[in-house]
């Protein structure tokens, strides 16, 4: 992956977003690593050794250049895609998120520096432990109120948010940037808040998380 010099302050924010509109990432990639991996193959090592260079190059991208990443999680996320996007800056559901850390159920950790990620929730880390050793599916509410998410529009006005970030940029890096996005995600939002029906992580669910994943040793 060819580095791109961001430090002139050319590009202050990068827009990632899935294809196919029913999904950010679907985690298949993580299903054929597996099997190669049980059949002898040499792809586990090539796949990691790229895919966690490109993680940390991307978690470490704000820091570096001052470019801010604007992940638009509207639909299924889950797999390597969630590595892409889960260290940057903003993090975008809609009523269609679906997030998940399914790795533990093929025998796997939760990769792409989701062991950094969940220990560090706002939730705190029995949350974390909670989502990466069962796999649960989480929604918009859900992410949001873990900490995994930051922002919520409706996936209606992503267009019109994608056409903001695009008409506000180039234009600034760095902090100048993070007030520019941050402005053009409160006007995509409308200030619509995600519904918490069938919520997973609620007050009496989080006090049974607490209990069962608090203990000093699993």
């Amino acid at each position: 992956m060819e580095e791109v010099d961001y430090r002139k302050g050319r590009l202050g924010c990068l827009i990632m977003e899935g294809a196919g509109g029913k999904a950010f990432c679907a985690g298949g990639d993580v299903v054929k690593v597996r099997e190669e991996s049980m059949n002898g193959g040499t792809l586990p090592q090539d796949f990691f050794y790229e895919e966690y260079a490109v993680v940390f190059r991307l978690a470490t991208l704000y820091e570096r250049t001052g470019c801010c990443q604007v992940s638009l999680w509207d639909g299924v996320t889950m797999g390597g895609g969630v590595g892409l996007s889960a260290h940057g800056p903003f993090r975008v559901v809609t009523e269609k998120t679906v997030f998940a850390k399914p790795e533990m159920a093929i025998g796997l950790f939760p990769d792409v520096g989701s062991t950094h990620k969940l220990s560090r929730l706002k939730a705190g880390v029995n949350v974390g432990l909670f989502i990466g050793m069962t796999g649960k599916q989480l929604k918009a509410w859900d992410c949001l109120r873990a900490g995994i998410a930051t922002h919520f529009v409706p996936a209606a006005n992503l267009p019109k948010l994608r056409q903001k970030l695009l008409g506000s940029f180039p234009g600034g890096t760095g902090a100048a940037a993070r007030a520019t996005i941050e402005a053009a995600l409160q006007d995509a939002s409308g200030g619509a808040l995600p519904d918490h029906a069938g919520a997973v992580l609620t007050d009496e669910n989080l006090a049974v998380i607490d209990r069962c994943f608090g203990a000093p040793s699993l």
